[in-house]
């Protein structure tokens, strides 16, 4: 039989404590001091850049016009990254236009937060109709390159 009991707050509150206790310091000998930090004080230049993404587009459905109807995205929600998010045309117009940066790419399988990018998304104006475009690209209809169809 199983016995459980509950223990007095005093008996286990020295021992949860998040500091270093009388006597848990390691000696100097072995193992030495430890001058760096376990946390690195700069990032790799990929981790700087992703940095500057405000999302990562990862595939596109188009419509038989050849205007994008909607896309399957990725959204920075402050130091993290959004689940899954579905956007029609109008939505990512918007967000370009309030400065957002959208990148085409695909997630790192297994790693919520890393990305590999490809180019930058723009936002162009030709003969009064507004396209989305990939990189520097001009275009009559949208082009998002080689985003996978869905």
């Amino acid at each position: 039989m199983l016995s459980l009991t509950m223990a007095k707050a005093a008996d286990y509150t020295d021992a949860a404590r998040g500091v270093a206790q009388f006597g848990s310091a390691p000696r100097l000998g072995r193992g030495g001091r430890r001058f760096k930090s376990a946390h690195p004080d700069h990032m790799s230049k990929e981790q700087r850049n992703l940095k500057k993404v405000d999302g990562v587009v990862d595939a596109a459905h188009f419509g038989p016009d050849g205007e994008l109807l909607w896309l399957r995205a990725y959204e920075r929600r402050g130091p993290t990254w959004s689940d899954v998010v579905l956007l029609d045309r109008q939505s990512l117009i918007q967000r370009l236009d309030s400065g957002k940066r959208f990148y085409s790419g695909s997630r790192h399988e297994f790693r919520a937060s890393e990305f590999d990018l490809a180019e930058r998304i723009h936002l162009r104006g030709k003969k009064g109709k507004r396209v989305l475009v990939i990189g520097t690209k001009s275009a009559d209809q949208d082009q998002l390159g080689a985003l996978p169809i869905i």
